[in-house]
């Protein structure tokens, strides 16, 4: 007999072994394996899990397995009793691969899946199995450099829900997936569903490839937001995010929803002592491009934002950050590092110019309090383990230049001295706005303490000066507002003004020794009227506008091909350098 009708002969009894097997196979009732297979799972989870359904088999050399109606228990401290149900799950895996150590997954698909992430109030997570805390309180566990993803054919996902539900705040935050395909190479993934009742959809190619996952031609929507552009992750070495995305629109209401935990004791202060923790910038590093063409928060638009951020070894570097509010130019660069146990280091230089206040004031839902343009500039440096601690460290300068422009009379009211609440009803021509000259200052900080390096407020008929220093540790006020009138009708009302108390309560009250001494000057006027014109003496109505005076007096080396004027150059003499 030739070999070939041997190796032949061979072939056939082959199959036939195989076809028989598939038979046999067939034929068995798997469902009396629920026992076994709720045993092993009980002993590699200590939790249950019951396969109400039957269990269906179909054998090849890719074979299909599904099992229906499975319920998987939740941790003891979990809100409800199983942290998964699922109607149907149904995989096909290739047998042939396996031999080499892969796994070459061909089909997955769920249906009505309902998964429950959750942490009790120590922050362990139903995820966590046994009895040994672990240090992690993340569901996403971050790949080894070891791990290779197995590849994946196709993925359906029908009627799904995944809630994660915070312990400790309370809050819970659920993805609805009303159908999710995936399927191809690279993997063509199609998502539609809800996120926190806001719809959601979002289409991408993913490839997997060893050690990394490319998510590329990104679009997701969010509500009214959206994004767009590239990511890709690396774990071959430490793992590393990399992105380029752009944005028509950000809105924070969309990606950020209000919180729905429960209001805090008030304990008087602004800056809370929360511990700051950032430790997760240290579990991978990456590199940020992001352009945004319109971020949203309520009424508050910035338009034409660029950013590019780097991270590595748990520091954030923002060497550049640029946008527009209106025709108002916004700049900066700064770095936050996430200290080793809770809290950051931080530094920031931030430049706002041409800032329209009236717009300001409208987004912000102050109404129509102020009018007029402005430039603020800061550097800041600063660490703590929360907002207080940080404050309280903070050092640098800070500086606001305001040019011409209007205020509420009613706002001015507020400063609490007569001669304001004189100067801004009278002489207005019935307008219920004061107009302002310039308003200037500047704030040198140094452990946490902000003290003034002067303060300057100017209308037609009046100017103060402001002098004092604002402790952002303690957050206490000890600022002095000293009025001076250009007209001699005003000069009894110019009394000093000491803004005390704090952050959270500010108190305004008239320097009792100015006050005693106007009242011995209107005595001694009785015995000799020329009494009343020794305040005249530093309270000219011929003085010249401060802002003026400042600008002149300041030594500011005008540009080549111009001259640097007006609020813009007294800005530049304030901080050198600029």
């Amino acid at each position: 007999m030739r070999l070939s009708k041997i190796l032949a002969i061979a072939g056939l009894a082959l199959v036939a072994l195989i076809v028989a097997a598939i038979v046999v196979v067939s034929q068995l009732d798997f469902s009396r394996y629920k026992p076994l297979i709720a045993e092993n799972v009980k002993a590699a989870t200590g939790r249950d899990l019951i396969i109400a359904g039957p269990i269906h088999l179909a054998p090849s050399l890719v074979p299909s397995l599904a099992v229906e109606n499975v319920r998987f228990q939740n941790a003891a401290f979990g809100s409800r009793p199983d942290m998964i149900t699922a109607q149907r799950v149904e995989a096909a895996i290739a047998l042939l691969p396996l031999l080499r150590g892969e796994f070459d997954i061909r089909r997955v698909v769920l249906i009505a899946p309902d998964i429950l992430l959750e942490t009790d109030k120590s922050g362990r997570g139903n995820w966590e199995f046994g009895t040994s805390p672990t240090s992690s309180a993340s569901p996403a566990a971050t790949p080894s450099a070891d791990t290779a993803l197995p590849s994946l054919g196709a993925l359906v996902i029908q009627d799904g829900l995944l809630t994660y539900r915070d312990g400790v705040s309370g809050k819970a935050t659920s993805l609805a997936v009303k159908r999710l395909t995936a399927s191809g190479d690279p993997l063509a993934i199609d998502l539609t569903g809800t996120y926190d009742d806001r719809p959601i959809a979002l289409t991408t190619k993913l490839a997997l490839r060893g050690k990394t996952a490319e998510f590329a031609d990104l679009q997701a929507k969010l509500g009214g937001s959206d994004m767009a552009g590239q990511v890709s992750f690396d774990w071959s070495a430490r793992p590393r995010i990399t992105a380029t995305l752009g944005s028509k629109l950000i809105d924070l209401a969309d990606v950020v929803p209000p919180s729905s935990a429960p209001a805090k004791r008030d304990d008087g202060r602004v800056f809370s002592n929360e511990p700051l923790d950032l430790s997760a910038l240290r579990a991978f590093d990456g590199a940020f491009d992001l352009k945004i063409a319109a971020l949203r928060q309520g009424k508050l638009e910035l338009q034409d934002i660029t950013a590019v951020a780097n991270l590595q070894n748990g520091r954030l570097t923002l060497p550049s950050i640029a946008a527009r509010f209106a025709d108002g130019v916004l700049s900066g660069e700064g770095h936050v590092a996430a200290l080793a146990g809770p809290g950051v280091e931080t530094a920031l230089v931030f430049k706002a110019d041409k800032l329209d206040l009236a717009m300001l004031a409208r987004a912000l839902d102050a109404g129509d309090v102020l009018t007029g343009r402005a430039d603020l500039a800061l550097d800041l440096k600063g660490r703590g383990s929360s907002p207080r601690v940080l404050m309280a460290s903070l050092g640098g300068k800070a500086s606001w230049v305001m040019g011409k422009g209007r205020v509420k009379n009613g706002y001015v009211d507020l400063m609490g001295a007569d001669l304001l609440r004189f100067a801004a009803s009278a002489g207005t021509g019935g307008s219920d706005a004061t107009a302002v000259n310039c308003f200037v200052t500047r704030f040198d900080i140094a452990k946490g303490v902000a003290t003034s390096q002067g303060i300057l407020f100017d209308t037609d008929r009046m100017t103060v000066k402001g002098e004092g220093n604002v402790n952002l540790g303690t957050e206490r006020l000890a600022l002095l507002f000293t009025p001076r009138p250009k007209e001699t009708s005003l000069i009894n009302l110019a009394l000093p003004w000491h803004v005390e108390g704090t952050l959270k309560k500010p108190s305004v009250a008239v320097d009792q020794g100015a006050a005693a001494e106007r009242a011995a000057g209107a005595l001694l006027s009785m015995i000799n009227p020329l009494a009343l014109l020794v305040p005249l003496v530093t309270s000219s109505g011929s003085e010249q506008n401060p802002c003026l005076a400042a600008l002149q007096n300041a030594p500011v080396k005008p540009p080549a091909g111009g001259s640097t004027g007006g609020v813009r150059g007294f800005l530049d003499s304030l901080i050198p350098g600029r």
